[in-house]
């Protein structure tokens, strides 16, 4: 099953991404089959790939301060994912309706989930 990693945001870092009956949600990353499942597919605003020519619009942005704020570790985990050439993983940023906002390591399968969900 696939997953994708919480890098930042406003959710948990022991939270995580994954499809659940076909539609993209977050979940405990080690929770059981009776765990909260809190399905974002209706939810999402707006969705986007950090490359490197607009990491620096996600990361200088005053709305975007828990990553500005964060040390060089995960600055240097986003720069490896863009520099590593491996195009089966993406770097999100993604805005809900709600106004809660986060940065997740994705698969291909998970992105197209919830590009698909934002329209």
């Amino acid at each position: 099953m696939a997953t994708g990693k919480i890098i930042a945001g406003d959710f948990s870092k022991d939270d995580v991404i994954k499809i659940v009956a076909g539609k993209p949600a977050i979940v405990p990353k080690d929770g059981g089959l009776f765990s909260k499942v809190n399905f974002i597919n209706n939810d999402i605003k707006s969705i986007e790939i950090i490359t490197e020519e607009n990491k620096k619009k996600f990361i200088g942005t005053a709305g975007w301060g828990l990553v500005g704020g964060l040390a060089l570790g995960p600055l240097g985990l986003i720069a490896g994912i863009l520099a590593g050439g491996n195009k089966k993983e993406f770097l999100i940023a993604c805005e809900l309706k709600n106004g809660k906002k986060l940065i997740v390591e994705v698969d291909s399968k998970i992105y197209k989930s919830m590009l698909t969900a934002s329209y």
